[in-house]
């Protein structure tokens, strides 16, 4: 027998045999109280409540920011694309205004930038135009100014023109090429500058055309999250809301009408119907005796005592407390901490059954050990002394006692694995 069995049993002992003590007592009475010894199975459990939740399920979101209208409640059937939440729409509605505002000033201005654009285009043309004009004439007059000092060069040598036509030509051949030479800067600033307006205009231009584009996403988002308000459902099954655990009443409380809540965030989900778990846990110190496949039994009270055979799918690694379990929020626990320490389980029915939905509250039956065809006793066949177990047998019309060694027990049977035999007698206390 385990330590912790022989404890439980000895402390179960002295509670019998507290209640049974009268100050003395009828033998003759006290032996019809007797029980027959016959082979039995002897299971020891662990009894825990659990909840019926969905392996496969479709959450719900919330397509922006802001406030719950309504949401129907926990537990509704739904068809897919019937409306689950409503969210308020007055913040986007606001948004959507002051985008569009935005959008018509945005449109005006780049109107305002195309003419201007239009108008300066004009005004530089025009402006290269004369530029390149007075650049040809000062060129034409270059021309003849070079051509006139040639002339008045081979006059020179023939003597007929003078020294002082010549340098008098020559310098007006010298003021025309600066005079060339200004207008063909002067065309050429103008060409540049044409061509930086432009450029500014153009850039201008584009800056609001850029922001046009961003305005009308935004808008368009702000539109298509307008027509999310009203939030349908995925798939047809039962809605459940979420639930967020709430440290000052230490339990889960659903998502209410009135609610701020976050872009994405889980408003609820809808459970496949057809692949169902009961979640529950064990207490720490049943963690070694609880593997994945330990069978274990499902009882729904709400069903009528409906009973479903099962066997544990996944033992969590990692320990909770007892108010955050599964069970501990379907019992209602206290809202003053145990610190008891606990392990989540999932239990899998071996067969499904219609009746059962995701929320109902089942008592979770875990059968850890199982023997069958061993003798067995009611715990208050069993006494003790210094140590040794004893029972005491019916003999004619009196009693014996003879010493026992035990085996399991449930907390009301124990396994006598030598000592009696089949058909023995043994007085009950």
């Amino acid at each position: 027998m385990r330590k912790s069995q022989l404890r439980a049993l000895t402390i179960l002992l002295c509670i019998a045999a507290l209640v049974g003590c009268d100050g003395g007592g009828d033998d003759a009475a006290a032996a019809k109280n007797t029980y027959r010894v016959n082979p039995d199975t002897m299971r020891v459990v662990i009894q825990e409540l659990g909840v019926v939740e969905s392996t496969r399920t479709v959450n719900v979101n919330s397509p922006f920011r802001g406030r719950i209208i309504t949401i129907v409640d926990s537990g509704q059937m739904v068809q897919e694309g019937d409306i689950v939440a409503v969210l308020d729409t007055e913040t986007l509605s606001d948004e959507l205004d002051e985008r569009m505002e935005s959008l018509r000033d945005t449109k005006k201005d780049l109107e305002s930038a195309i003419e201007q654009l239009r108008m300066d285009t004009r005004s530089n043309i025009l402006d290269v135009s004369s530029a390149g004009a007075q650049l040809d004439l000062a060129r034409v007059q270059l021309e003849d100014v070079n051509r006139n000092l040639a002339e008045l060069e081979l006059l020179q040598e023939k003597r007929i023109a003078t020294d002082e036509e010549v340098r008098s030509a020559d310098v007006n051949r010298r003021i025309s090429e600066i005079d060339t030479f200004g207008r063909d800067m002067d065309f050429r600033a103008q060409q540049s500058g044409s061509t930086s307006a432009e450029l500014g205009n153009r850039t201008t231009i584009e800056r609001h055309g850029l922001s046009g584009e961003q305005l009308i996403r935004r808008i368009r988002e702000t539109e298509e999250q307008l027509q999310q308000a009203q939030i349908p459902s995925p798939v047809t099954g039962m809605f459940l809301r979420k639930g967020n655990w709430n440290w000052q009443l230490r339990r889960n409380v659903d998502v209410q009408p009135g609610e701020e809540i976050r872009a994405g965030e889980v408003l609820g989900r809808v459970p496949d119907l057809t692949s169902l778990i009961v979640k529950s846990q064990i207490p720490e110190s049943e963690m070694i005796r609880v593997k994945v496949g330990v069978p274990a039994e499902l009882y729904f009270e709400a069903l009528s005592g409906l009973t479903l055979p099962g066997k544990v799918t996944m033992v969590s690694p990692v320990a909770i407390e007892r108010e955050r379990s599964p069970g501990g929020q379907a019992g209602g626990s206290s809202e003053v901490s145990t610190g008891e320490k606990v392990f989540e389980i999932e239990v899998e029915p071996d067969t499904a059954d219609a009746r059962v939905r995701p929320g109902l509250t089942a008592r979770v039956t875990i059968i850890v050990d199982e023997q069958n065809d061993v003798l067995t006793v009611p715990i208050e066949a069993i006494s003790m002394r210094k140590g040794e177990h004893y029972v005491s047998l019916r003999e004619g019309k009196g009693t014996i006692e003879r010493p026992v060694r035990l085996g399991r027990t449930d907390g009301s049977r124990v396994v006598v694995e030598e000592g009696l035999g089949q058909g023995d007698e043994v007085v009950l206390r």
